[in-house]
């Protein structure tokens, strides 16, 4: 396996297509995406990442917020029946 080096923290964008990937195929597999959790320690909520990627996945609502908490909502309903 190639070694990626040191993790360089919450800007490092290794973590930010490893977000994109999970939700991709969480999404692929009929759930939410689970970066939606994923929150900035600024405003607590989702970066632009998170924006883009909803965009590319022709899950973009009419809005950020309308966005982001309909994939909190998908998260909320499907998790808790399949721990």
């Amino acid at each position: 396996m190639k070694d990626l080096g040191a993790y360089a923290g919450p800007h490092d964008k290794r973590l930010w297509d490893l977000l994109g990937i999970v939700s991709g195929k969480e999404v692929e597999c009929g759930r939410g995406a689970l970066s939606a959790i994923v929150v900035t320690k600024e405003n607590n909520r989702p970066g632009a990442g998170f924006f883009k990627l909803e965009r590319e996945l022709g899950r973009y609502k009419k809005d950020d917020e309308t966005t982001w908490i309909s994939e909190i909502d998908q998260l909320f309903e499907y998790w808790p029946a399949h721990r």
